[in-house]
């Protein structure tokens, strides 16, 4: 391996860059209004248009998740079979902080009510 420079950055040969998913996802650069979620983001013409490394949930390259594709149609059944039987309502209004880590998770429980429909 060779030295490099990256956006005026020396990277030396035995360098290691890492990188932030959750500040890639929030880039003004990629997202309109990153803190809010919109659905529109991921249909099919803006995944197009958008590049291919602004949004990663399963990695990228050669340490892709081998469970993506599995990850993604089960958690739609999932949520369709929840949503279908029930209504969730979350209890507080106010946006919930998160503490992040290998996961981000919230920084203290959020409280829903699940009613049957």
């Amino acid at each position: 391996m060779n030295e490099d420079t990256i956006d005026g950055y020396t990277i030396p040969a035995d360098g290691l860059v890492l990188y932030s998913p959750f500040t890639i996802h929030r880039h003004t650069d990629f997202w309109k209004d990153p803190e809010v979620f919109n659905p529109d983001h991921f249909s099919p013409k803006k995944i197009k248009a958008r590049q291919s490394a602004a949004y990663l949930p399963f990695n990228t390259g050669r340490h892709k998740c081998i469970g993506q594709t599995f990850a993604l149609m089960e958690g739609q059944l999932i949520l369709a079979q929840v949503i279908q039987k029930f209504d969730i309502i979350k209890s507080v209004l106010e946006k919930p902080a998160f503490k992040p880590g290998l996961t981000l998770r919230p920084a203290s429980p959020i409280d829903l009510t699940i009613r049957r429909r």
